[in-house]
C-alpha cells in the first residue's frame, strides 16, 4: 500500500479535537442499526431506489476522494494491467478492515475488467434481515468497491450487488465493471426525473394558457 500509507495510522484520533481519524481523515462512529434505520425510514419517505442511489453515490465519493489521497500521498499508482488487478482483487480487504463485513475475491477477469466480490457479515444486511425488504440493501459497499476502482484506473466504474443476505442470500455478492450503473440499475430514477419533467412543462403550459386568457378577456373588457 506504499511507505507513505504506512506511516499513517490507520486508526488514531487527533489530539485537539479529538475526532477519530482513519487514515488521518476525521471519521464518526455510527452504530450499524442507526444506519439501517436511515435506510429504512429513507425507503419509506423517498422510495428504495433514491435510497439506493444517495447510498451508493455517498460512499462512492467518499471512497474515491479518500483513495485518491492516499494515492497522491504514496505515489503508488499504476498503469500496469497486472498489478491493477492485483490491486482490484484486493478489495474486498479494504471493506473487511473498515469493519463493513468478510470479503473476497471470487472472479476477476483482466480483459473486461470485470469483477465479482463476495462479502458475509455484510454490516447492513445483517442489520435488515428480518424487516422485509425485498430488493438488495448494500449499496453502500457496492458505492466504495465503485469509487476504489475509480481512484486507481482513473476510469468510470460502476458496482451493483447481485445477491444480498437481507433477503435471504447466505453472502452479498456484488459485480464491479467499467462504465456507468444509471441505466441498468437506477432507471427508476431517470423515469421519475422525466415525468417530473414532464409535469413542469404541463403546469408552465397551463400557467402561459391562463395568463394569455386573463389578458384576452381585460381587454375585451375594456372595449
Amino acid at each position: 500500500m506504499g511507505d507513505t500509507e504506512k506511516s499513517i495510522p490507520f486508526f488514531d484520533r487527533d489530539e485537539e479535537s479529538k475526532h477519530l481519524q482513519i487514515w488521518g481523515v476525521p471519521h464518526a462512529l455510527i452504530d450499524n442499526g442507526t444506519l439501517a434505520e436511515l435506510y429504512v425510514v429513507l425507503t419509506r419517505s423517498i422510495g428504495k431506489e433514491m435510497t439506493r442511489r444517495f447510498f451508493y453515490d455517498s460512499a462512492k465519493k467518499a471512497a474515491r476522494n479518500l483513495q485518491n489521497s492516499m494515492l497522491d500521498m504514496s505515489n503508488a499508482k499504476t498503469d500496469d494491467v497486472d498489478k491493477l488487478v492485483d490491486r482490484i482483487s484486493k478489495f474486498p480487504f479494504y471493506v473487511s478492515s473498515y469493519g463493513y463485513g468478510t470479503g473476497e475475491t471470487i472472479k476477476s477477469d483482466a480483459r473486461s475488467g470485470k469483477f465479482l466480490f463476495r462479502i458475509e457479515h455484510s454490516f447492513i444486511a445483517d442489520e435488515l434481515k428480518d424487516r422485509g425488504l425485498e430488493d438488495p440493501t448494500c449499496s453502500f459497499i457496492a458505492g466504495i468497491f465503485a469509487g476504489l476502482a475509480e481512484a486507481w484506473t482513473g476510469e468510470e466504474y460502476s458496482c451493483r450487488e447481485l445477491h444480498c443476505a437481507s433477503n435471504g442470500s447466505p453472502f452479498c455478492d456484488f459485480e464491479l465493471f467499467p462504465g456507468s450503473l444509471t441505466d441498468k440499475f437506477f432507471g427508476e430514477i431517470e423515469n421519475i426525473k422525466n415525468v417530473l419533467t414532464k409535469l413542469d412543462d404541463a403546469v408552465e403550459s397551463i400557467h402561459e394558457t391562463m395568463q394569455n386568457k386573463n389578458v384576452s378577456q381585460k381587454s375585451n373588457s375594456d372595449l
